[in-house]
């Protein structure tokens, strides 16, 4: 069972940004650490961001897919032993580019078969990746933090519609737990706490069974 994460933290010193990105940083590690199979699809501002961490090594482009190298600017890396794919930041941030990271993670998931996907990110980039994951039919995670469940009243069509499709919602603290459900967009059925890293592996494990039955 091969895990996919995907995720955009622009290179920022708000600090929620931050702590979510750390957040990230540790899933990744605990990942590695059990031996569970991943790869991880960021911007180039998580390399950025990483640069003077241990575990990040770069890597030449024919790490790449084959079918993956010429689809969007990309450089990749390891992280504690994971595949990190750092596509330039201005196709993150630039909707009328989705189609060409749309292209590239469906080749991707092609070459590197994930069972479950987990998205880190804005409303903008969650909404792309849930999109993206139901078009391939694979079962996605969502990771909401408190600025992000903030923004979900501005954009209520995308807010709504990823609430609608995604597998299930996850948050880092009882407080953000609360605040999700209270938007009224996810019964608490549906909204999980990422912590211990034990449970949010048990919970891929137990999406991977559903869709195979």
């Amino acid at each position: 069972m091969r895990i996919g994460l995907i995720s955009d933290h622009p290179a920022s010193p708000d600090v929620t940004c931050q702590s979510d990105f750390g957040i990230l940083r540790q899933h990744v590690v605990a990942l590695a650490e059990q031996d569970l199979p991943a790869f991880w699809l960021s911007s180039t501002d998580a390399a950025e961001v990483l640069r003077d961490d241990p575990a990040l090594v770069p890597e030449g482009v024919d790490r790449l897919p084959a079918t993956c190298r010429y689809v969007v600017p990309c450089q990749p890396y390891r992280f504690a032993g994971v595949p990190l794919f750092c596509v330039d930041r201005t196709l993150w941030q630039q909707r009328s580019l989705h189609t060409r990271l749309f292209t590239f993670l469906c080749l991707l998931q092609r070459e590197l078969p994930s069972a479950v996907w987990h998205v880190w990110g804005n409303v903008s980039v969650t909404f792309f990746t849930v999109y993206t994951a139901c078009f391939l039919g694979v079962p996605i995670v969502a990771s909401y933090h408190a600025a992000c469940i903030a923004q979900g009243s501005l954009l209520s069509f995308e807010w709504q519609w990823i609430a609608r499709h995604v597998s299930m919602a996850m948050v880092t603290n009882p407080a953000d737990h609360e605040r999700l459900v209270a938007t009224g967009a996810y019964p608490s059925t549906r909204v999980c706490l990422s912590d211990p890293a034990s449970a949010t592996i048990a919970l891929y494990q137990r999406l991977h069974g559903s869709e195979s039955v």
